[in-house]
């Protein structure tokens, strides 16, 4: 009986400790999360005076903070009046509402788009190039600087022959702009499928939804054929096959096999996009080693037995393996071969985060300098060896100045610094409706400033700015969903990420539904806090 008892009184003892850690480890990952947005608000309100790189002023119709406190207040009130008022019964309502939206999206993108040049217009060309069967040289040097970029030469280049089968391959831009509103859609839609199974509400979901129809939706950037638009349906689809694991009661090596698979291939298009997934391989590692504290050895192996994990690892590997040299392989029927010798490693990268001149951002004298080095090695040293004396020359005051620089120039915009780059407006096209004029007047800035952009802008800041704060208060309040800490792990990595190498605001936006899915979490907190404040 006393044995008994003090085996219970250690496993007691056994289990606290362990909870004590988790809580702990996720302490940690709330606070650091809270503590990220509490700075990046601040510095977007009251220290966006000082310059950065590609700061410019569309025409704020008010100051951020007016902004800000003007869209906490509407979305406060859109929550309370749908949750009181609006009741969905099926999810047909959602699925025609997003079906809706699609053809208006489309519509409205069918309206403005027009042709630009920087990495977009070597891409698109690239692509022809591969259908016509006409590679040139050029392209060659381009493809082993930025090898990433290849994969969506293969996918733009399917469609244009896709395109060809009807005789249309010149009209393939336009079928460039509809896959990647077609892409929106279905990231609006697993975001709204995310918000329901997290928060147990159809309502809840459905507003989810109309922030990203407002903020993703509605943003131009899905008429630009390039990595960011092509990118953003990644962070959620990973994350909606990790909740499908966290329901089962054992490994699903198949979900893994999609995850990881997803992650390769978002990899390939656009690095940041694996930052989710190792945000769910640490949080899975605690979960797993909870799970051992807990167990007996002769425990874990007969579930280990029982579950054949041995097998299910080994197939595991090697699907992976497999869909990895798939991938490869159907980049390599491009003909545009790397020469990894010529690769701008991430150091590269870094040494361009660190140029305090330009504030972080690209700059052409950084990609001089490693074009002129002959291998990698060396690219890699003289990369690092810049960096180093850059980061002693700046000093703690230089770097946390850029720092503050560079958060504003990757958050300090609502439309993801929409016209920032090369020669934005290379060629506008014909206008298309009756409608067509009153739209570029809404979505065209810079050389082309549209008389209602500083409306668009300054909306699209406040609605920005209010996401951004309202998720702060997703992590006030201890939790244990394991969705929504790796979604703060996740953002929490990607603004390391940016803030260490090359910063940009559209680097941002394939995570801002992730922002979203966290804002009706941080609405509820706030309704007890404020619930709590009034009890007082």
């Amino acid at each position: 009986m006393e044995s008994t008892y003090k085996v219970r009184t250690e496993k007691m003892i056994k289990k606290k400790q362990n909870d004590m850690l988790n809580d702990t480890i996720f302490l940690m990952i709330r606070f650091m999360f809270v503590l990220m947005i509490g700075i990046i608000i601040l510095v977007c309100c009251f220290g966006n005076q000082i310059w950065y790189e590609r700061n410019h002023d569309d025409g704020l119709i008010m100051s951020n903070f007016a902004l800000l406190i003007l869209g906490i207040t509407i979305l406060i009130l859109l929550y309370w009046i749908l949750e009181q008022k609006v009741h969905i019964k099926s999810e047909k309502v959602i699925i025609l509402c997003s079906l809706c939206f699609l053809i208006f999206q489309m519509f409205l993108t069918w309206n403005y788009y027009f042709k630009t040049d920087w990495d977009v217009e070597t891409i698109v060309e690239a692509a022809y190039e591969v259908v016509s069967g006409q590679q040139e040289d050029w392209a060659i040097d381009y493809f082993s600087r930025y090898p990433n970029n290849r994969l969506l030469v293969l996918i733009y280049s399917c469609i244009i022959r896709i395109f060809a089968l009807f005789h249309l391959e010149n009209k393939a831009y336009m079928g460039f702009l509809l896959f990647q509103c077609v892409i929106s859609w279905g990231t609006g839609l697993l975001l709204y499928n995310l918000s329901r199974k997290l928060l147990n509400s159809r309502v809840i979901a459905f507003e989810t939804w109309g922030i990203y129809c407002f903020l993703i939706g509605l943003s131009p950037w899905v008429s630009i054929p390039y990595s960011d638009s092509v990118g953003l349906i990644f962070p959620v689809a990973i994350l909606t096959i990790y909740l499908k694991t966290l329901s089962l009661q054992s490994i699903s090596f198949f979900q893994w096999y999609l995850m990881i698979s997803l992650s390769y291939i978002g990899y390939k298009i656009k690095p940041q996009i694996v930052i989710v997934m190792i945000a769910i391989v640490l949080i899975s590692i605690v979960r797993f080693a909870s799970f051992v504290w807990h167990s007996k050895i002769d425990n874990i192996k007969r579930n280990i037995k029982k579950n054949n994990f041995g097998i299910k690892l080994l197939l595991l590997t090697g699907s992976v393996i497999c869909t990895v040299w798939i991938v490869n392989a159907g980049i390599d029927t491009t003909g545009f071969i790397v020469d990894k010798e010529k690769s701008f490693g991430i150091s590269h990268f870094f040494m361009m985060g660190m140029n305090e001149d330009r504030g972080g951002v690209w700059d052409g004298e950084d990609v001089a300098i490693s074009d002129a080095c002959k291998s990698a090695a060396e690219r890699q040293e003289v990369n690092l060896s810049i960096a180093k004396e850059r980061l002693q020359k700046m000093g703690v005051a230089g770097f946390v100045r850029q720092m503050h620089r560079k958060l504003l120039t990757n958050y300090n915009d609502g439309t993801f610094c929409w016209g920032g780059e090369g020669v934005f407006y290379k060629e506008v096209l014909p206008e298309k409706t009756m409608f067509s004029s009153l739209i570029r007047n809404i979505y065209y800035n810079r050389e082309y400033m549209g008389a209602y952009f500083k409306y668009f802008y300054s909306f699209m800041k406040m609605l920005w700015l209010s996401v951004l704060c309202i998720s702060l208060f997703s992590g006030i309040f201890k939790t244990t969903n394991h969705i929504l800490l790796v979604c703060m792990l996740t953002l929490i990595g990607l603004t390391i990420f940016e803030q260490i190498f090359e910063a940009r605001a559209r680097y941002i936006y394939i995570y801002v539904p992730i922002y979203i899915l966290l804002v009706p979490v941080g609405m509820m907190n706030l309704k007890k806090i404020i619930r709590g404040v009034i009890h007082i």
